[in-house]
């Protein structure tokens, strides 16, 4: 049936505010900011290393990387340097993403000395262009992420994401070019995401179903339409301490308890079933396969930024893996289970 992901996530929020105001974010939609206790982190990262001993004994074994990205700055959190700390010496890979503006040297010091392996800076702007809609200081953004790049030279992966936001080729080469020509190892395209139908924004609006088009899936098909695999490889822990489907989730609508409560193999079946069921927000999400394959097909992506240029093989592909990911951890939690009961 496929082979399963050769690594997952696990995006711990610390927390859901930020100091940015980008406008192609719906930080409005959010229904509460907040910031993770030192207790909810603890038993985070516990479940943290209770996965990653169980994505050891797969029959198709995974890597397991946290990450501190959620929905805000997670430099906003003024534990954030002591938790990647905590995530490296519980022997976990440890990666982060920031929009730069905090990253003084202090705290560039302070990651690197923890153990960071990979920094990702979101910034998809340059200059007046930054300012006006980040509302943040380009030159501090700028001189931060050069300081860091420096400074991380063999210790760490310095990355950037630029958010195809204008929909504009010749932007994101420009803003590309910018960044590569400082020295960042890599610069990664992201089309605009309308994180599970928030961002009421027309450039990021979902198809409308045209003549033609392939037919949403329903309950009774005899071949369900292929299901997105983010809740399964890339694994969130909000800031309360709960349990999403996934990153996109901003309203946080679809939760299945607390770290204290239940664990993230546990959980696996009922995000299966809702990934499944395409409700309720999956079926409002750019990153839904069908969605995906109508923006495709009906060219809304005209510059193909990933991860919106897809083909049907390729949906296909990644159905088979969340699958396949899925159910090897609930085969391979019940094993345990059994064997701790006997």
């Amino acid at each position: 049936m496929g082979a399963s992901p050769a690594a997952a996530t696990i995006d711990i929020e610390l927390t859901n505010r930020c100091n940015a105001t980008c406008d192609f974010c719906p930080r409005d939609a959010m229904p509460q900011e907040g910031l993770m206790r030192p207790e909810v982190f603890d038993q985070s990262l516990a479940r943290a290393v209770e996965f990653q001993a169980l994505a050891r004994r797969l029959p198709r074994p995974v890597g397991v990387t946290v990450t501190f990205c959620g929905t805000g700055e997670p430099l906003v959190h003024r534990r954030a340097t002591e938790y990647v700390r905590r995530v490296r010496e519980a022997e976990l890979a440890c990666q982060l993403t920031t929009n730069g503006s905090l990253l003084s040297r202090a705290t560039a010091v302070a990651l690197l000395d923890a153990g960071l392996e990979w920094l990702t800076v979101s910034v998809s702007e340059l200059g007046a262009d930054y300012e006006r809609v980040y509302g943040l200081s380009f030159a501090r953004t700028r001189d931060n992420v050069e300081q860091f790049i420096d400074l991380a030279r063999g210790r760490c992966v310095v990355g950037i994401v630029v958010v195809d936001h204008h929909r504009d080729e010749a932007h994101l080469r420009a803003v590309e070019d910018y960044w590569r020509a400082r020295g960042v190892d890599y610069v990664h395209r992201y089309g605009l995401i309308n994180r599970a139908g928030s961002l009421r924004s027309a450039a990021a609006a979902l198809p409308a179903w045209r003549p033609g088009d392939p037919p949403a899936p329903s309950s009774d098909a005899a071949a369900p339409w292929p299901i997105c695999p983010a809740p399964f490889v890339h694994l969130f822990v909000g800031w309360d301490g709960r349990y999403y489907l996934c990153s996109s989730d901003w309203r946080k609508e679809v939760g299945f308890g607390s770290v204290f409560e239940t664990s993230f193999a546990a959980i696996t079946a009922d995000k299966l079933a809702r990934v499944r069921s395409r409700q309720p927000i999956c079926a409002r999400c750019t990153l839904d396969p069908l969605n995906l394959l109508l923006q495709a097909r009906h060219a809304i992506d005209p510059t193909r930024s990933r991860p919106l240029d897809v083909s049907l093989q390729e949906l296909v592909e990644n159905d088979r893996r969340a699958q396949v990911f899925a159910e090897d951890i609930m085969a391979t939690a019940l094993d345990a289970a059994t064997a701790t009961a006997s």
